[in-house]
């Protein structure tokens, strides 16, 4: 939904109630952050979560990092390429709990100590982040307006993500996943399970859609789809 390839974490709440179990799963992020060098990163709960509005778009900040950062959440990692826009100085002097440079030159800074200080003093923490996002700029943030002066820094990828674009458009049927999978694949596929393959012909056919094998040996995948 960004032009992104984005990675989701989820874990109960509860599960970080417990103590330390909140240092615990920052650590376990950091390290994901090692292993995939991602441009930008977030912990919250759901509470943290602001819809941007009213506005014909109803949609969320943060769909896509073109648009602007997203918010300041608990814990907030940037890529090296945000700490270059910024500039080093202003990230490692921010109004926060912690901030903390990473290996690849990029940052990671908590709000505060807990991410559940956003329920037991909303006030508190919402304050933090307003002067978090007033240090950084709050023209680096997604306001929800198409229109918004916007600052974003020269994404690594932006050459890569273009490339991705034109050939995505030129071979618009590879937006199908199951077209990329290989012929073979699907012959051992159907070999394999020709009880569900029949199962799917026979289905089909009720809606209206007739499917055939052909030849007649369910080892070959030439599928004809007649509506």
């Amino acid at each position: 939904m960004s032009g992104c390839r984005t990675v989701h974490v989820f874990v109960h709440r509860d599960y970080l109630a417990v103590d330390d179990r909140n240092k615990e799963f920052f650590q376990l992020l950091k390290e994901l952050y090692r292993l995939l060098r991602p441009m930008y990163g977030n912990i919250l709960v759901r509470e943290m979560f602001r819809q941007v509005g009213p506005h014909p778009r109803q949609r969320p900040s943060g769909m896509n990092l073109q648009w602007g950062l997203p918010d300041v959440f608990w814990a907030n990692f940037l890529g090296p390429e945000y700490v270059e826009m910024f500039g080093s100085e202003k990230v490692f002097s921010l109004p926060c709990c912690e901030a903390e440079r990473l290996h690849d030159e990029g940052a990671v800074f908590l709000v505060s100590s807990s991410p559940f200080d956003c329920l037991t003093d909303p006030q508190g923490f919402d304050q933090r982040r307003l002067d978090i996002t007033r240090h950084l700029g709050a023209e680096a943030f997604d306001t929800g307006y198409d229109n918004s002066p916007v600052k974003v820094p020269k994404f690594r990828y932006e050459e890569e993500w273009k490339v991705e674009e034109q050939r995505r458009l030129a071979t618009p049927h590879e937006k199908d996943i199951l077209a990329r999978v290989p012929r073979k694949e699907w012959q051992d596929w159907i070999e394999s399970n020709q009880t569900i393959a029949l199962a799917l012909v026979s289905e089909m056919k009720g809606k209206g859609l007739n499917l055939d094998f052909s030849p007649k040996s369910l080892g070959e995948l030439d599928l004809y789809f007649e509506k």
